[in-house]
């Protein structure tokens, strides 16, 4: 039997809800889905870290295959998008000539409504 105790912000004197706030915001973290911070685009001086082949910008032979290129944090969790990733940007890199199919569309595209 595993015993716990139960984590209640309400008994820890978050009686209102600017307690409750300041609760959450001190509590809360992304869990690790870090997304957004190697923009994609065309041209480095508006802010894009890496071209739609995930190449980065100004340095040879090195491409960003990972969450961080994602517009915005996605509905779920970013292991299967990654992969889906990284398995399309290997299979530009085998084929040769370095283009990864789709990528940039994928990344695009906006979630799917949540039914």
């Amino acid at each position: 039997m595993v015993e716990a105790e139960e984590v209640d912000p309400r008994g820890r004197g978050a009686a209102t809800d600017a307690a409750l706030d300041a609760y959450l915001a001190a509590t809360l973290h992304s869990g690790n889905a870090v997304v957004g911070s190697a923009r994609m685009g065309p041209d480095p001086r508006a802010g894009a870290v890496v071209d739609a082949d995930l190449r980065v910008h100004g340095v040879a032979g090195l491409r960003v295959v990972d969450a961080s290129v994602f517009p915005t944090i996605l509905g779920g969790q970013t292991g299967a998008p990654v992969l889906m990733m990284a398995e399309r940007a290997a299979a530009g890199l085998v084929r040769g000539g370095g283009r990864v199919a789709g990528v940039a569309a994928a990344v695009r595209a906006p979630a799917p409504a949540l039914a």
